[in-house]
């Protein structure tokens, strides 16, 4: 899952997918399975969501910061697989 704010500044939780059809990373289907990502995309992925993290640890909204940290160790492991 994937944090963002909504307008009241309260995380809101985004399911993965969303961020990846942001990028346009994926544009087929409604089930995005992370196995059928690139890895070249992955990465792509992954260095926006750390910049998103560490915009977050910055601003002091810890919790959202933990979420993408989790989730980019998520994406990290599917690239060992």
């Amino acid at each position: 899952m994937i944090s963002h704010l909504n307008k009241k500044n309260k995380p809101k939780i985004v399911d993965i997918t969303e961020k990846i059809k942001e990028n346009n990373l994926e544009k087929s289907g409604d089930n995005i399975k992370i196995e059928n990502i690139s890895d070249k995309k992955i990465n792509k992925l992954i260095k926006d969501l750390e910049k998103e993290m560490k915009n977050s640890a910055k601003i002091l909204e810890f919790e959202k910061a933990a979420l993408l940290r989790d989730q980019i160790t998520e994406l990290r492991k599917s690239l060992l697989k």
